[in-house]
């Protein structure tokens, strides 16, 4: 009867610390956004010669028009830990994790990101 009890016992602790750590996976699970609304349809660059036209991009290397995801300008629904796809250029795609995420007396609101792996 003893081992029979100890079993239960041990079974139920397992089961109990198996459902506390699948709850908190989905508690803590980050989200992920993009940097930009449409994934498929980045801008095309802006060329190097027009570049040299726009005051203040002068010595720009590369350049596109740019548009920010909404669900970022409405920033109720990004939390630290959040993922972040930064996809600048059609080549260039960077994770970043949102790190600090503060908003001023003014309502302007800033975060800190790092990149993943740098």
């Amino acid at each position: 009867m003893d081992t029979y009890y100890f079993k239960l016992r041990n079974w139920t602790k397992t089961f109990l610390y198996s459902i506390f750590f699948l709850l908190s996976m989905t508690i803590t699970a980050q989200k992920q956004f993009d940097l930009n609304p449409s994934v498929s349809q980045l801008p095309a660059e802006i060329t190097l010669e027009s570049l040299r036209n726009i005051p203040g991009l002068e010595m720009a290397k590369r350049a596109r028009p740019f548009e920010l995801n909404p669900e970022i300008k409405n920033h109720s629904g990004l939390s630290i830990g959040d993922e972040i796809q930064l996809r600048l250029f059609r080549n260039k795609n960077f994770s970043a994790i949102i790190e600090r995420k503060s908003t001023d007396i003014n309502g302007v609101t800033s975060f800190a990101l790092k990149l993943n792996k740098y």
